[in-house]
Order: C-alpha cells, then sequence, then structure tokens
C-alpha cells in the first residue's frame, strides 16, 4: 500500500494450479494439430502437403510465441518497476 511492494505467500493451491495449467497446456498443444484437422482444415479444398504445412507451421509457432511471452513479460514487469522508481 501506499507505493510499497507488498509479498504475497505462495500456497500449495498456487502450486497446484500452475501444475494443472502447464499440464493442460501442454496437453492441448500436443492435440491441436488433429484438433486443426478436424475443425478447420476439412472444411477447405486443400491438399493433403498444405494440411502438412499449416498444422506443422502452426504446432510450432505457437509453443515459440508461448515461450516469448514467459520470458517478456517477467521482464517487463521488472523494467515497468524499475522505471517507476
Amino acid at each position: 500500500m501506499d507505493g510499497e511492494e507488498q509479498q504475497r505467500p505462495v500456497t500449495l493451491l498456487h502450486l497446484g494450479l500452475a501444475l494443472l495449467f502447464t499440464v493442460g497446456t501442454w496437453v492441448l498443444l500436443r492435440r491441436l494439430p488433429a484438433l486443426l484437422e478436424i475443425i478447420l482444415l476439412q472444411r477447405y479444398a486443400l491438399s493433403a502437403a498444405d494440411r502438412y504445412a499449416v498444422t506443422t507451421l502452426t504446432s510450432c509457432r505457437i509453443p515459440s510465441l508461448a515461450s516469448c511471452w514467459w520470458w517478456v513479460s517477467p521482464t517487463a514487469a521488472m523494467w515497468n518497476r524499475r522505471r517507476r522508481s
């Protein structure tokens, strides 16, 4: 309060939720090419090579964007804290 940084404890619930979100994200990313094939790619007249390219690029791009976000988000928060001081 009043510009002071407060510390909040990390509980077992927080760790459990983080583990649940991590496992859920991992499962979703593993199943993403199949979901993309079923929901989106069968509706359009694409060749097998086009479908393969779309699923491969998508399955590679999303984890790389997620890892960039995990790095940028804490770095940006730290930079903003230093800028305010």
